[in-house]
């Protein structure tokens, strides 16, 4: 399939919240990330958090264009709320590699205040990517 793939846990779950953000509607379907659970930031955002025998029911979202994906990468504030990194989740039965938005654990401490929170002000969602199902470990940045 064309585009990217992600898993959604948050207000991105909403196909109305996607058409408003993209200009498009895009196929989707029931999906879990298992290894990780879900939990409310300081500032009221949904995030996720490895933990083993945990899961998180979401969507997959596929087909995503380039255009789109800039105007969800606004919308997190990515890179500087969050980091999209590869993952694997569970749909339909069968691992699928994805993308999924992380927060950065220093804007977790703070709240994430001062971000803007991309463009619409409206509390947040994930994405899911590529990688090994039920894995508690994401790719970070290094600090210098």
């Amino acid at each position: 399939m064309p585009g990217t793939a992600l898993f959604v846990y948050g207000t991105l779950t909403s196909p109305r919240r996607l058409s408003a953000l993209t200009g498009r509607s895009f196929p989707r379907r029931p999906a879990r990330l298992e290894g990780w659970e879900r939990v409310a930031r300081p500032d009221g955002y949904p995030d996720i958090v490895p933990k083993p025998g945990s899961a998180v029911d979401g969507w997959l979202v596929e087909q995503i264009d380039a255009a789109s994906l800039q105007h969800l990468d606004a919308y997190e504030d990515e890179g500087h709320l969050y980091w999209r990194r590869p993952i694997q989740v569970i749909a339909d039965g069968v691992a699928v590699s994805c993308e999924v938005d992380i927060t950065r654990p220093e804007t977790m401490s703070r709240g994430g205040s001062g971000s803007g929170r991309g463009t619409s002000g409206a509390p947040g969602e994930r994405r899911a990517g590529a990688g090994k199902a039920g894995a508690a470990k994401l790719d970070t940045p290094k600090r210098s």
